[in-house]
């Protein structure tokens, strides 16, 4: 359950409810995966790789572009609305991926490209910063923070992985990732902490 930034709708699922009037707005069976604070709402099917975003800036919800990525089963881990709404940036893994996969969206046509793959399996890309340069992703991996930055304007794509300095209890075990890295409202810095050490870094 989640609401609009303007406070005037209350989502669960696909279905959307409006505070002020009370009326209901059901889609089909969705999962909501974020709510913009400028009213764009991303939702995903529960059976395929289907998406749909809606905006809820207005009085009642109005759809922005309903698209499919080529992806047999899909999980979203993270979205990105570009500032002029025109893009979307998301992140999922996928029955027929190895790791996961960077898509950008063309929320006119609904066309998508595959910006990238990433080798990492079991990795929760749930942090990330956007603003009108660029989105940041974040991501923990075994001893490192692994980051991309996606530039709106010009579409380029970078990514690092820094060593956050973690140890293995003995050779035999890898090092564990760090904690929850998070990124600055800026998208300038990225901070971590493993067990009882903290570090920063871009």
């Amino acid at each position: 359950v989640d609401t609009s930034r303007n406070g005037s709708y209350v989502v669960a699922g696909g279905h959307i409810l409006n505070t002020a009037t009370q009326q209901s707005f059901s889609g089909s069976d969705a999962a909501l995966i974020l709510i913009d604070d400028r009213g764009p709402a991303l939702f995903h099917s529960e059976d395929d790789c289907r998406f749909w975003a809606t905006d809820l800036s207005g009085d009642e919800p109005a759809p922005l572009a309903t698209f499919d990525l080529p992806v047999e089963r899909c999980v979203p881990a993270i979205a990105r609305f570009s500032p002029d709404l025109t893009q979307l940036l998301l992140v999922l893994f996928g029955s027929n991926i190895s790791g996961s996969a960077l898509y950008t969206v063309d929320l006119a046509t609904g066309t998508s490209e595959q910006l990238a793959t990433f080798q990492h399996t079991c990795v929760t890309l749930d942090h990330g910063a956007s603003n009108d340069e660029a989105a940041v992703l974040t991501a923990a991996l075994p001893g490192a923070a692994w980051i991309a930055r996606y530039e709106w304007a010009s579409a380029n794509l970078t990514t690092t992985s820094i060593d956050t300095g973690a140890l293995a209890a003995n050779e035999d075990k890898a090092p564990p990732p760090p904690r929850t890295p998070i990124v600055s409202p800026d998208g300038r810095w990225v901070a971590w902490s493993d067990t009882d050490a903290v570090g920063t870094g871009f």
